[in-house]
């Protein structure tokens, strides 16, 4: 495929969360960057904060991962449930 002319592929810079590889647009990266979310091998061990960080273009291309990564939770969540119920906890 041939680019138009002057047209800038922008780059998406990662950083990694539990289940892979987010890509950030340069402001988000740089926002998360500053308020040090990552360690020395830009892993993000806090995603919560890191999804009220990035932006909605960036959210809607990491959707598929959040939405992963916010699964594994609600099943762990479930399981804890399922596992009340069976000893007589039914709140």
């Amino acid at each position: 495929m041939v680019w138009p002319s002057g047209y800038r592929v922008q780059e998406r810079k990662r950083v990694g969360v539990s289940r892979g590889l987010m890509m950030l647009c340069d402001i988000c990266y740089a926002q998360v960057i500053a308020d040090k979310l990552t360690d020395e091998k830009n892993f993000v061990a806090d995603a919560d904060t890191l999804f009220d960080t990035i932006c909605c273009g960036c959210t809607d291309i990491n959707r598929p991962l959040m939405n992963n990564m916010a699964g594994s939770r609600w099943v762990m969540v479930k399981r804890g449930r399922e596992a009340g119920m069976a000893n007589g906890n039914n709140d």
